[in-house]
């Protein structure tokens, strides 16, 4: 009976402890997919660290404490962008990508929908656009229209609509807008795979959960058992 007991308690523990670390300092992530490879790979279980740009409740976009700005170049997990006008920014699948461009920024755009930080025209990416940042101005060009008014629509709630070459807020032509959030342009991580990066495109500050920093063990499901555990793969840092 004390054995069952014990047991009880050790289980008991080991499930609040997880709690206290997914609602608190940090979280694990398991990849389900090769979409982040070679970086990343299926099966692999992530820590994410909630606190590296600010603590965010969870389940809410509101931060408690501390509001770091990421790095370039940083691994994260974020909630993807929301589908539906007015949903709450915290609202969409658990995502993992890499921050390609900070608020202000600017990004390179080609016509077949390649991204890259400059402008690179062996691969299209000859048309500059600005990444929104709170606050400030973001000027409509014929190219970056139809992605200013998607974000708008999503996250600004305002009603934008994108015709020829003019933009319509509200029911008014205009050449410019006032973004009211910060953006970050995050990517696949994949820097063979231009036009993936645009997938991930826009993501919100509120829609940031946390920074990647290593792999704690990694699994593969297509091996036998004896073979599923990557021994490589074990506390990688994420670089």
């Amino acid at each position: 009976m004390k054995r069952v007991l014990s047991l009880l308690v050790l289980l008991i523990s080991a499930v609040l402890l997880t709690a206290i670390l997914r609602l608190g300092l940090c979280e694990v992530l398991t990849l389900s997919n090769n979409g982040h490879s070679p970086t990343f790979l299926c099966g692999d279980r992530i820590l994410v660290n909630r606190w590296s740009y600010g603590f965010r409740l969870p389940f809410s976009p509101t931060r408690i404490y501390g509001t770091k700005m990421p790095n370039r170049g940083d691994w994260i997990a974020f909630n993807a962008p929301v589908i539906h006008k007015g949903d709450s920014p915290d609202s969409g699948n658990l995502s993992v990508g890499r921050i390609l461009a900070l608020p202000g920024d600017t990004v390179w755009i080609g016509a077949q929908g390649n991204v890259c930080a400059s402008c690179n025209y062996s691969l299209g990416c000859v048309w500059p656009f600005t990444v929104p940042a709170s606050g400030t101005n973001a000027y409509i060009h014929p190219w970056s229209g139809v992605m200013y008014a998607d974000v708008i629509n999503r996250h600004e709630m305002d009603s934008a609509f994108f015709v020829g070459d003019s933009m319509l807020v509200n029911g008014i032509g205009v050449n410019r807008y006032v973004f009211r959030r910060d953006y970050f342009w995050v990517s696949s991580g994949m820097d063979d795979n231009y036009s993936d990066s645009r997938t991930l495109g826009l993501v919100p500050r509120e829609s940031l959960i946390g920074r990647l920093e290593c792999v704690l063990y990694s699994v593969d499901a297509d091996q036998p058992w004896f073979q599923k555990f990557r021994r490589d793969r074990v506390f990688c840092p994420v670089r």
